[in-house]
């Protein structure tokens, strides 16, 4: 599998909680990091991983999706389905 380069035209579908997590598999490109300054919006590298992967799917599906491009309404429903799941995996494990 290639790496996912990420422009200035995909670059929304990235960005959950005023943040853009990267891994090793993606490339930020010059555009893309003009536009992550100029909004303010913190970039974080880390290894790829369970949770990354989770919450970028979400954003992306809500993007993609279903049309909701404001970034605190994604957040909100990211936060909320991001609970939602610890609180299953919490009952999970209770019984």
């Amino acid at each position: 599998m290639g790496k996912i380069l990420v422009t200035k035209n995909n670059i929304n579908q990235y960005i959950c909680e005023n943040k853009i997590y990267l891994d090793k598999e993606m490339i930020l490109s010059p555009g893309a990091k003009d536009i992550l300054r100029d909004k303010n919006i913190m970039i974080v590298y880390e290894q790829k991983d369970e949770i990354l992967d989770m919450k970028n799917s979400i954003c992306r599906i809500l993007l993609e999706d279903y049309n909701i491009e404001d970034d605190k309404t994604r957040d909100k429903i990211l936060q909320k389905v991001l609970n939602k799941i610890n609180n299953e995996k919490g009952e999970q494990n209770e019984h």
